[in-house]
């Protein structure tokens, strides 16, 4: 998987088939020892639950510990990846071009590129865009897609409709292979792709009071005490009685999004996700707007937002640490077209994009559809 052979040994049926889920397209049987080796034990006559990243031990004592399983295993195998820049973004491919699409929690960025799948475009990945350190080409990543149980209206999804093994459920939500969702998906193995275009999705423009929505791994109240102390978050409430689930809205003061994103970076430990709860299809009033900007306007809200940027990750050390790791990321978006988002409507902005990336045209200035 982008270059890490990597076995998980368990004894938990809960983490064994959320890794198969997640990552089927990838699992292969081979007899060879692996580089990196996971361990789960969530028996206690074996001295349980602990997690064990290359003979590296943590406890997991307290509730859920499932849950904060999930959470270890996964930091450790994308700080294991040192060859790819893991771009916290979806990735498409449209012709022979390549478009990763960034942007904070809740900006709409899965929303988008399913969109534009449905529009012809092959998807790449949907969370996580690897973008390489040895030519900046993308490679496919195509793990199974987290969709909120809340969110079918939004992404079309229908569970009963699933192929067998497509599906798996979660407490909060299905781990769906995405072919599944009708679109054309890259497999592991396909080739890389050339980066033609990064856009970056702002916040919603002018900010407006909505709800939110936050997972977490354990019932950390410390977690919560630092949502209600965020300007302009309030009405923080349970969503599930036997899950720590929790809707929050948010207004106009204050700089929320920032404070949100910096809390799932400070609590990657804890915090599973930060998103926007859509209970309904959403429905963006304002028209969508493409303004091309300089790649350095995007490089820092991207370099912030790497899934494998670690002080001890594989990516840093190779990189001489961040002055470095910036540095080199800068020069691989340096090569492609940038642009800033305010999205409408997910049809309106994807017919948008599409004829971005299909077009020849540089894209300079503003572009209103």
């Amino acid at each position: 998987m982008l270059g890490l052979d990597f076995a998980l040994a368990t004894d938990s049926g809960e983490v064994r088939d959320f890794f198969r889920a997640a990552y089927r397209r990838f699992q292969v049987r081979d007899a060879r020892p692996a580089a990196l080796s996971l361990e789960a034990v969530m028996d206690s006559a074996r001295g349980g639950p602990y997690v064990s990243v290359a003979g590296r031990r943590f406890d997991l004592s307290g509730p859920m510990p499932g849950n904060r399983a999930f959470l270890y295993l996964l930091n450790a195998l994308m700080d294991s990846v040192g060859d790819c820049f893991l771009i916290h973004g979806a990735s498409l491919r449209v012709g022979g071009r390549g478009l990763i699409l960034a942007g904070r929690p809740g900006a709409g960025k899965s929303t988008l590129a399913l969109e534009m799948a449905r529009r012809g475009a092959t998807l790449l990945s949907d969370d996580v865009a690897a973008l390489s350190r040895a030519g900046g080409r993308i490679r496919p990543f195509p793990r199974a897609i987290g969709i909120r149980r809340d969110g079918s209206a939004t992404s079309g999804f229908e569970p009963a409709k699933a192929g067998p093994g497509a599906c798996h459920a979660l407490p909060h939500k299905w781990l769906v292979d995405p072919e599944a969702l009708g679109i054309e998906v890259a497999g592991p193995d396909a080739p890389d792709c050339p980066l033609d275009a990064v856009v970056l999705l702002e916040d919603h423009d002018p900010p407006t009071r909505r709800d939110m929505e936050i997972a977490l791994a354990d019932h950390e109240e410390a977690v919560l005490e630092t949502l209600r102390s965020i300007e302009g978050v309030s009405q923080v409430r349970p969503v599930q009685a036997d899950y720590p689930l929790y809707r929050f809205t948010i207004g106009e003061v204050g700089h929320p999004m920032k404070a949100l994103s910096a809390l799932l970076r400070d609590r990657a430990d804890v915090v599973l996700y930060v998103d926007e709860a859509r209970p309904e299809r959403i429905v963006r009033e304002q028209e969508p707007r493409l303004s091309r900007v300089p790649s350095s306007e995007v490089l820092m809200p991207i370099a912030g937002e790497l899934l494998n940027r670690g002080e001890s990750g594989e990516l840093m050390a190779l990189c001489g640490g961040l002055v470095g790791l910036v540095q080199e990321l800068a020069k691989h978006l340096g090569k492609a077209r940038a642009f800033r988002l305010r999205p409408g409507s997910p049809e309106k902005t994807a017919a948008l994009v599409m004829d971005l990336m299909e077009s020849d045209d540089n894209g300079r200035g503003e572009v209103v559809r």
